[in-house]
């Protein structure tokens, strides 16, 4: 779940380089055009000095300067579609930490704080977003626990947010946690050895989550990996226990339910969305997150001709 909302996600993408689309009409920065919602929106002017990435960093500090929002809403169409080329903007710079508190601190005092929360909620964090970005959110979330227009309670579970994004980041050891077998043994994940895991969290009733167990079942990549013991397969079910005994495991996979209570997957994995992946090495640290099947297949294949070009090698 989202920090403020969970909603339905549109998206749209930015090309910057001095200019942007706004409501899909060309706008140079510095230019001034009407939104969809008759609201006045003007660029600010980029020195001519500046060039290159310099231009894109000045453009994202300095993106609402023109932008009313005590008299505008933010989340209205035209308003909003101006939301989604600045965090197209973002994705082109080093850090969006400075161009999100510019943004909040322009938005103080107003409802459009909170709103503006609500959209980086839509595009930033929901899992279906193509437009999501746990760094991006993460900056949003930050400028918001800055702002002193805020109330306490609300930055308290932005904090709470921010604990959850940092759970298992690439690069970073998964977090253990204990599954129960279908003879009602418990195990942990460490427990397993592997030179990859991948887990499977799931819901049998879930349609996405059949999908995907019918796709894990299919792709040759991994069933290749599994049959040569490059990969181990660990599917929990983190639905109700019923459903998981009259359901069943992707082929070849370790079949596990959610072992519950402190120990429970649920409190330290962020699963925002049925099903989920993650593709742990062989140290069971993080290699992707909130995985596609595209991800998690081109990434093993990309393992498997790495070990075979090093087979290869003459010792």
């Amino acid at each position: 779940m989202g920090f403020l909302s969970v909603v339905s996600v549109c998206a749209a993408c930015l090309a910057v380089a001095g200019c942007a689309s706004i409501a899909g009409s060309p706008l140079r920065a510095g230019g001034e055009t009407e939104l969809s919602d008759g609201v006045g929106f003007r660029l600010p002017d980029i020195p001519d000095t500046l060039r290159g990435a310099a231009r894109a960093e000045y453009l994202a500090l300095h993106y609402w300067d023109g932008f009313d929002f005590a008299g505008a809403d933010i989340a209205a169409p035209g308003a909003e579609q101006a939301f989604v080329d600045f965090l197209g903007l973002l994705s082109r710079i080093a850090s969006a930490d400075g161009a999100f508190g510019a943004l909040f601190g322009r938005a103080a005092g107003s409802d459009g704080l909170y709103r503006l929360m609500e959209l980086c909620d839509r595009y930033l964090y929901e899992p279906w977003s193509p437009m999501r970005s746990d760094e991006l959110y993460a900056a949003a979330l930050r400028a918001f626990t800055e702002s002193p227009c805020i109330a306490e309670i609300d930055k308290v579970r932005a904090r709470q947010a921010l604990e959850r994004l940092s759970m298992n980041r690439p690069g970073t050891p998964a977090a253990d946690f204990i599954y129960v077998d279908r003879g009602g043994s418990r195990h942990r994940l460490s427990d397993i050895e592997a030179p990859h895991i991948l887990l499977f969290f799931h819901y049998p009733g879930c349609g996405e989550c059949r999908r995907m167990k019918a796709a894990l079942e299919a792709s040759p990549i991994v069933g290749e990996s599994l049959r040569r013991g490059r990969l181990a397969l660990l599917a929990v079910c983190v639905g109700e226990r019923d459903d998981w005994e009259r359901s069943g495991c992707p082929m070849g996979g370790i079949d596990g339910f959610d072992g519950g209570m402190s120990s429970s997957c649920r409190t330290v994995y962020d699963l925002r969305a049925l099903p989920t992946l993650y593709l742990l090495d062989g140290e069971r640290c993080v290699i992707l997150k909130d995985a596609s099947m595209v991800q998690v297949e081109e990434r093993l294949a990309a393992l498997c001709s790495g070990q075979a070009a090093a087979a290869k090698r003459p010792s």
